[in-house]
């Protein structure tokens, strides 16, 4: 891709383009600093109109479009960036800011997905992930501390570490590859379950 990327940073920052698109765009950004600072525009736009959007009070309705698919992308941005913010607000300690920091410059700096876990009721679980495997992050609230996290990648699993104490309670991994299956474990017993879909 050798020319800038025009209304395509727009729909990549939203989520619309194909994934063959979405490969290419992403390809192109990492060399093209104008068009990656458009990109990054771009979702700090979508991010605001997010914010802007009131909450809902009643069950989700079913997403009917990819353009609704995008404004939940959207969402996780503020959800992630808010919550993130907000741990470093509450609890203010070094090492947590630092890995809130961490893990918020490297949903900045790059295009990510997201995916909802199923988790008991009164708990929230999502997990933010590099299309490309180079990171993944999780925020979880309501559930009980030591929560684990284990991945299921090629076959193997492999646990991550605990969540970080909080409330949300994160997990920040840098370069945890593409993995097929994200399980949260309390004392054995798998409490939330989801796929990403890169």
């Amino acid at each position: 891709m050798n020319d800038h990327l025009d209304d395509d940073a727009e729909l990549f920052a939203l989520g619309l383009t194909d994934p063959e698109r979405s490969t290419a765009i992403e390809a192109h950004i990492a060399g093209c600093a104008d068009c990656r600072a458009r990109v990054v525009a771009a979702e700090a736009a979508a991010a605001s109109l997010g914010a802007a959007l009131p909450a809902m009070t009643a069950a989700p309705l079913r997403q009917s479009s990819r353009w609704t698919s995008g404004l939940a992308a959207a969402a996780a941005v503020v959800f992630a960036a808010t919550t993130g913010i907000e741990g470093v607000a509450l609890h203010g300690a070094a090492q947590q800011g630092a890995r809130t920091d961490v893990a918020l410059g490297a949903v900045a700096a790059s295009h990510f997905g997201h995916t909802t876990l199923t988790s008991p009721p009164g708990s929230a679980v999502k997990v933010l992930y590099a299309r490309d495997g180079a990171w993944l992050y999780l925020i979880a609230d309501g559930l009980p501390a030591g929560v684990h996290a284990v991945v299921r990648q090629r076959g193997t699993q492999r646990d991550l570490g605990a969540l970080a104490a909080g409330k949300p309670a994160t997990l920040f991994v840098a370069g945890s590859g593409r993995v097929s299956d994200v399980t949260l474990v309390d004392g054995g017993r798998a409490i939330a379950h989801g796929r990403p879909a890169y």
